[in-house]
């Protein structure tokens, strides 16, 4: 429980810096997707510094309640309470009404992350992963990421944006697997010394890449685009680097297969209507 509160404390962070960035974003011309330029461009946005001061916050909150639970149940309650959020946001910003397809979906959703939550989440497993799980993880989790991005260079428009959320999504869950492991780190070690470990590095890269590439997909199309490429992606590989470094296992046992695959057709129709949300393809 204390693990799902702070997950929605720092998706309450992260939901108003999405909408802020994409608004400070969506100015700037298209060339400048993928650039380091971009983010120099952005650095002179009061508004995209604020929305990453919130990012801050959000990941002090989100590197705590991975420390009291497992990557998949954190990125998950984040990434569907960050869609929430940002309609929610974006409906206020744009002085429009939530339609019923809307509240379908937020329903839906609420519904499905409720019974994840209460009947298939993951038993606890180990704090410290092995050197063979990381490098497996790590292999395959960059190998994504750098092919996503490889396709985002040569495409456009919807497209782009798509594939450059893939991207940031399993950029997002590897950050995630990194913040557990300093977390237990800081623990054990002390702050000063799990710092300087190279879990510590991987947080400060792997953060920035995400940033960028979080920057790039907002910049290259509409927020319809992105947004359920992002969740989907960072859930499925906040489920596998969990299986994989931590041991965290859903519980499948007797009618919680059935309870999964509720859940599953329940996320993904509301996904599905929030992100054609008008509210959201106005964003």
């Amino acid at each position: 429980m204390v693990a799902v509160i702070l997950s929605i404390c720092a998706a309450c962070c992260f939901a108003v810096g999405t909408v802020l960035q994409h608004q400070a974003a969506a100015t700037l011309p298209k060339e400048d997707s993928l650039r380091p330029k971009l983010l120099g461009k952005l650095v002179r946005k009061p508004k995209w510094l604020f929305a990453n001061g919130l990012d801050v916050a959000g990941y002090s909150f989100q590197a705590v309640a991975l420390y009291f639970g497992a990557v998949l149940v954190v990125q998950l309650v984040m990434v569907c309470s960050i869609l929430l959020l940002s309609l929610i946001l974006n409906a206020i910003l744009s002085h429009s009404r939530l339609h019923a397809s809307d509240w379908l979906g937020i329903c839906a959703i609420t519904a499905g992350l409720t019974i994840f939550l209460m009947v298939n989440a993951p038993e606890p497993g180990r704090d410290t992963a092995t050197l063979a799980a990381w490098i497996v993880c790590l292999v395959a989790a960059v190998g994504v990421i750098a092919i996503a991005t490889l396709f985002a260079t040569r495409s456009d428009g919807a497209r782009k944006a798509v594939l450059l959320a893939l991207a940031t999504g399993v950029t997002f869950a590897l950050t995630a697997a990194l913040t557990k492991t300093v977390a237990h780190n800081i623990e054990v070690e002390g702050v000063w010394t799990a710092i300087l470990t190279l879990p510590a590095l991987g947080v400060v890269i792997s953060g920035g890449l995400g940033i960028l590439l979080e920057s790039s997909a907002y910049h290259a199309h509409k927020l319809t685009a992105s947004l359920p490429s992002l969740i989907v992606a960072d859930s499925l590989a906040a489920a596998a680097l969990g299986s994989i470094l931590f041991q965290e296992t859903l519980r499948l046992s007797g009618l919680r297969v059935v309870s999964l695959a509720l859940t599953i057709v329940l996320m993904a129709l509301g996904i599905f209507l929030l992100a054609r949300s008008p509210i959201v393809a106005e964003a």
